[in-house]
């Protein structure tokens, strides 16, 4: 008989999702079975799980369904006594399944239960026990305010703060990152209510649990990792509109439930206004610096020009208020929207995004101040020196950062200590960029690895998989406390798993991929981009329609399509996977960004084109894509 059914929702977190299933089949004490549903991952997870984990029952979606969703996909296919929803970024311990079984058997009227989670780095994660979000204490965890008080009932009553992590204790809310329940009151209830997408599922379940009369508890006794790869996502509207409309719709079917429909939906509309106001808070700190600049630049620009009429044109005195108050400001709106387009305000921008924005700005302005009237031409100098001084400025300041980050990591050593057997240690040599570098420690000194870090100056440490137990590497983890960053490795991978996000390089860590072309800043500038070689066509192409031949003339009837929002210039190569985010038809694909050829392509060179081209979307791939394309004729 099977105690235990393990069900993992996979999407494109190919090597925390082998990690995770490495930690499941160390377990022991309880016959297990393990289903892993994919979302219609684009990163070959499923070809590695057949190969390295044939016994897995692999279910394969055509589209990502979300988590309820593919959760209840094999719910209703397993034959457990009892059933594990478990994240694909999690490892547990050998113990894990074998403790959470006992318990379960142990009280009759329990219905789920979770155990005590923590991060890649060992720092124990408050989700692991929650309280019923009421809009208070979905206030208290969105603004940060229970951190003022974080084992207080009243402020962080939604991370149930009061109760002590390392005690077994009843709970309102578990995780759907680790939901253990049992099998038939699971099924019961219906599983995950797919009306929520990605988050509020796990709250749902844990309260539709408790309508059944049964109780949901905490374990603290047993320790599970789970690295929260969406970490990076938080910052964006989509995460607080998703957070907010979970708590809205908790609320609308439960809170609220005998309330008139209209009262139920303003409420929900409440909860997303919310999510507005909260993201616009977060974004406040990356939006100050930006402003910054824009002063700067139209600072610059007035300093200049006031400098220029005074002591270059003592003629002028002093340019006209129109000119000062109107026409710079509109000049420096359009130089920072160039550093803006060009990604200088990007996490991981460049002094070379900074160049281009730069030179698109004084394009743009050339060509703007070209097409003025003479009477509003007052002095193409002093705009020319204005940008000058803007440049200088913004040159200088990104150069002393950029300095001041190369510096930081010239001093960082790059060394590796590895805790591992002297085979494995081999092959992550040979597989590892930090594999040169790296040094080899014995097993027996594990509870050391700290000190032996220090000793040996090393910046990271390295844990083999295949050499050391589970629990012993979550404790080792837990010991090191994220002073020094620590990752897992696993033989034959050239990828570490970790969450430990600085300076990391794309080989030596995977988390679950966030896609430039899902965000709404980059879709913008993708429509921006094709608006504006759509306009720079039809603006040459109209003035000599007689001489085009008929391939260019469904060039410009293709523009108009562009800019009527049915067609776009760079897209996917076909067929491309459904997973990726919508693009339209393209006149070209992305390919050619990298120098491919488009006819004769390989599937792996059209896959790989079509992830990196959704991944690392930029305004500058498409228009390098139509040089490329037209290098050899001009439009």
């Amino acid at each position: 008989m099977i105690d235990v059914s393990i069900i993992i929702v996979n999407y494109n977190v190919k090597q925390f999702l082998l990690q995770a299933l490495d930690s499941v089949y160390k377990s022991q004490g309880v016959e297990f079975e393990v289903f892993v549903v994919d979302n219609n991952s684009t990163d070959h997870s499923m070809e590695s799980v057949k190969e390295l984990f044939p016994r897995v029952q692999c279910i394969e979606n055509k589209k990502n369904f979300g988590f309820g969703r593919a959760n209840n996909q094999a719910l209703s296919r397993v034959k457990g006594k009892y059933v594990l929803f478990l994240n694909p970024d999690t490892i547990i311990e050998e113990n894990t399944l074998i403790t959470c079984f006992r318990a379960m058997e142990s009280c009759e009227n329990r219905g789920a239960l979770g155990v005590r989670m923590v991060d890649g780095q060992g720092k124990f994660l408050p989700e692991s026990k929650r309280g019923l979000p009421t809009l208070w204490s979905s206030l208290c965890k969105f603004a940060g305010l229970y951190k003022i008080a974080p084992t207080s009932s009243w402020l962080n009553d939604y991370y149930a703060g009061h109760l002590l992590e390392h005690e077994n204790n009843k709970v309102d809310v578990l995780t759907g990152a680790f939901f253990f329940g049992k099998t038939e009151l699971i099924q019961k209830i219906g599983g995950f209510d797919e009306d929520f997408f990605m988050y509020g599922e796990d709250i749902d379940l844990s309260y539709r649990v408790q309508l059944e009369g049964k109780d949901v508890f905490y374990l603290g006794g047993t320790t599970v990792i789970h690295y929260k790869g969406e970490s990076t996502k938080k910052r964006s509207f989509n995460y607080a509109l998703s957070f907010f409309d979970a708590m809205g719709i908790f609320a609308e079917k439960h809170t609220f439930r005998q309330w008139p429909r209209i009262i139920k939906s303003f409420i929900r509309k409440i909860f997303q206004g919310m999510a507005l106001l909260f993201y616009m808070i977060k974004i406040t700190k990356r939006i100050i610096p930006a402003l910054a600049e824009l002063l700067l630049i139209y600072g610059s620009f007035f300093s200049v020009s006031t400098l220029y009429a005074r002591y270059i044109k003592p003629d002028i005195d002093r340019f006209p208020n129109e000119f000062l108050l109107e026409f710079l400001p509109a000049y420096s709106m359009v130089y920072f929207l160039s550093l803006l387009f060009s990604g200088s305000y990007a996490r991981h921008h460049s002094l070379r995004s900074f160049i281009a924005g730069s030179g698109i700005a004084l394009l743009t302005i050339t060509f703007i101040y070209a097409l003025l009237p003479e009477t509003l031409r007052f002095s193409r100098g002093s705009i020319i020196a204005g940008w000058g001084v803007a440049s200088l400025l913004g040159l200088a300041i990104r150069s002393s950062v950029e300095v001041r980050r190369r510096r930081q990591n010239k001093n960082r050593s790059q060394k590796a200590l590895f805790v591992g057997n002297p085979s494995t240690f081999r092959s992550f040599q040979e597989t590892s960029v930090y594999g040169k570098s790296a040094i080899q420690v014995n097993l027996s000194d594990i509870l050391g690895i700290e000190d032996l870090a220090q000793i040996h100056e090393a910046s990271k440490i390295v844990l083999c998989a295949e050499s050391i137990p589970s629990r012993t590497m979550i404790e080792s983890i837990g010991f090191v406390g994220g002073r020094i960053p620590c990752y897992i490795y696993r033989k034959g991978s050239d990828s570490l798993v970790g969450n430990y996000h600085r300076n990391r390089s794309r080989k030596e860590l995977e988390e679950p991929i966030e896609l430039n072309l899902n965000l709404i800043r980059y879709r913008a500038y993708k429509r921006l981009t094709d608006i504006l070689i759509s306009s720079f066509i039809l603006l040459l192409g109209l003035t000599i329609i007689p001489l085009l031949a008929h391939h260019r003339r469904k060039k410009l009837a293709w523009a108009l399509a562009v800019i009527w929002g049915k067609k776009t210039w760079v897209g996917y190569h076909k067929p491309h996977s459904i997973g990726l985010p919508a693009v339209k038809e393209a006149w070209m694909t992305c390919l050619l960004i990298g120098g491919k050829a488009e006819e004769g392509a390989t599937e792996e060179q059209i896959v790989t084109s079509n992830l990196l081209y959704a991944k690392n979307y930029h305004p500058l791939d498409d228009l390098r894509a139509i040089l490329r394309k037209y290098s050899p004729d001009t439009t």
